[in-house]
C-alpha cells in the first residue's frame, strides 16, 4: 500500500503543478520562507498562530466568505480538486470523518476546490456520494496561492480565533487514530 500512496502523492503534486501552469495561475507567495515548505508531505506546525490572508473563497451559493469568518470554533480547511489523484485517494476516509464529526458541531469543516467550475465540483461530490462536503471554490486558486500551498490535498488547521496553527500536506487517513486524536483535540481545546 505505501507504494500506491507514494505514487498517488507524487501524481497529485505533479498533476497540480501541471494543471496550475496550464491554467496560468501565478503563485504569489508573499512569504519566501514558505516558498517550498508546503510541498513536502507531513504535519507542519506554525511557530506561532498567524492571521490568514484576507482573501475570499466562494460558497456553493456564490456568496463570498473568508477564513476569518470561521472564528468561534477550531477549523479544518481542506484544499483539493476533483481530478487530484491524492484527493481521490483520501476522499472516502475524509468524507467518512466528516460524516462522523460534522453533525456534532464541535468544529468547522470546510473543503475548498482550487480548480474546476462549481458545476464540476458539484457533479464530482454527487457521483462519489460525499454528502458532507460542500462545493466551495477558490476561483483562480487565489487563497491557495497566497497561503503558499503548492500541492493538494492540503489541510489547514485554524484555532478558535481563526488563526493558522498547522498544516497537513498530502493525503491523510482520516479514519485512523492520529486523525481521530487531532480532530478530538481540536474540538476539546479549540486548537492545538
Amino acid at each position: 500500500m505505501p507504494g500506491l500512496f507514494q505514487r498517488a502523492l507524487r501524481a497529485c503534486v505533479l498533476g497540480l503543478m501541471m494543471a496550475v501552469t496550464g491554467t496560468s495561475v501565478a503563485f504569489a507567495c508573499a512569504n519566501p520562507m514558505r516558498s517550498d515548505i508546503f510541498i513536502y508531505p507531513g504535519f507542519k506546525a506554525f511557530p506561532a498562530p498567524e492571521t490568514p490572508p484576507d482573501i475570499a473563497w466562494e460558497r456553493p451559493d456564490g456568496s463570498k466568505a473568508r477564513l476569518s469568518d470561521l472564528a468561534g470554533k477550531a477549523s479544518l480547511v481542506t484544499f483539493w480538486f476533483p481530478r487530484c489523484p491524492g484527493c481521490q485517494y483520501e476522499g472516502p476516509s475524509l468524507n467518512a470523518m466528516l460524516d462522523r464529526y460534522k453533525p456534532q458541531g464541535g468544529m468547522n469543516f470546510l473543503a475548498v476546490s482550487v480548480q474546476g467550475e462549481r458545476e464540476e465540483v458539484v457533479r464530482y461530490l454527487a457521483q462519489k456520494g460525499y454528502g458532507s462536503m460542500d462545493a466551495n471554490t477558490d476561483p483562480g486558486a487565489t487563497l491557495f496561492s497566497e497561503l503558499c500551498f503548492r500541492a493538494t490535498p492540503v489541510h489547514l488547521v485554524l484555532n478558535a480565533d481563526a488563526q493558522m496553527v498547522a498544516v497537513l500536506v498530502g493525503p491523510q487517513e482520516w479514519e485512523g487514530p492520529k486523525a481521530t486524536n487531532l480532530i478530538e483535540t481540536l474540538i476539546a481545546k479549540g486548537g492545538i
